[in-house]
């Protein structure tokens, strides 16, 4: 048994199960925006998931820009149990936002 074959068998222990997988991968999640022609509010989902309300959720959610402060504030987040409906509520936010 090589160096491989011990790391593929952490890693599948790590990645089932959900607590192992806040602890030991990585804190930061990928992030997918819809972008907006002509506004720089971000409409984004999470590609993997996070800790939501206590619990491991893909998340859904809108940053505003605030232009007098120059930064982007979380308005509206919702966790979801699978991946596509996440994407299909932040792409409905999206287009709602126009």
């Amino acid at each position: 048994m090589d160096n491989n074959d011990i790391n593929s068998i952490f890693n599948k222990m790590i990645n089932s199960h959900p607590e192992l997988r806040m602890v030991f991968g990585s804190n930061q999640a990928g992030y997918h925006y819809y972008p907006i022609k002509g506004s720089k509010d971000r409409y984004f989902y999470t590609t993997h998931k996070i800790n939501h309300k206590g619990k491991p959720k893909f998340v859904a959610g809108i940053y505003r820009y605030i232009k007098s402060r120059d930064l982007f504030k979380l308005v509206r987040s919702a966790g979801c149990g699978k991946k596509k409906t996440a994407m299909a509520k932040a792409y409905q936010w999206s287009k709602e936002g126009k």
